[in-house]
């Protein structure tokens, strides 16, 4: 069985067909969607008001709450939103984005996260859209390690005195 073609932004739906035996019967498997990225899926559910209404994404749930408003995973979320347009008609949160938590999170440890939060930095720079937001992803993008080499790297060569961004960029692994 096809399943018919998206238009917009979802280019086409990819069917899997596996004959596999499951209960006397077959298995289909369909994946859909793999082709956006989850800016694109955001800006899809965007369009629909009871979707943004009921949208669920935090596995926490602290003090009961639908959506808590604070983890990584809702902040996340509501910069994704920020990102297409859509979080001033989100209800699905009771909290704000909170900068000094997005600048914290440890992206740097998290590589999905990391890029999916770097899908959501280059659609708020395309669009223009919280240059204050901007500023704490890719604060939060930073390796703390890299720059904690970078800081002795220079205290070193400072002292050394010799050929100082070769041994800068010998000390962060860039130069042999």
């Amino acid at each position: 069985m096809l399943l018919p073609k998206r238009t917009g932004i979802f280019f086409q739906t990819v069917l899997i067909h596996c004959s596999i035996p499951f209960g006397g019967g077959q298995l289909e498997i369909v994946h859909d969607g793999c082709e956006a990225n989850r800016v694109d899926k955001s800006a899809k559910i965007a369009e629909s008001r009871l979707a943004l209404s009921k949208l669920r994404v935090c596995w926490e749930n602290l003090d009961g709450a639908y959506n808590c408003g604070s983890c990584e995973k809702c902040q996340r979320t509501m910069v994704n939103l920020l990102a297409v347009g859509a979080l001033e008609n989100c209800d699905a949160f009771d909290s704000g984005l909170d900068l000094n938590k997005i600048a914290q999170l440890p992206l740097h440890r998290k590589p999905k996260a990391a890029t999916l939060m770097r899908q959501n930095l280059k659609a708020l720079e395309y669009k223009d859209r919280a240059p204050d937001v901007q500023e704490a992803i890719r604060h939060a993008l930073r390796d703390p390690s890299l720059m904690k080499r970078a800081a002795k790297a220079l205290s070193d060569t400072y002292l050394s005195g010799r050929n100082r961004i070769g041994n800068v960029l010998r000390h962060l692994n860039l130069r042999q």
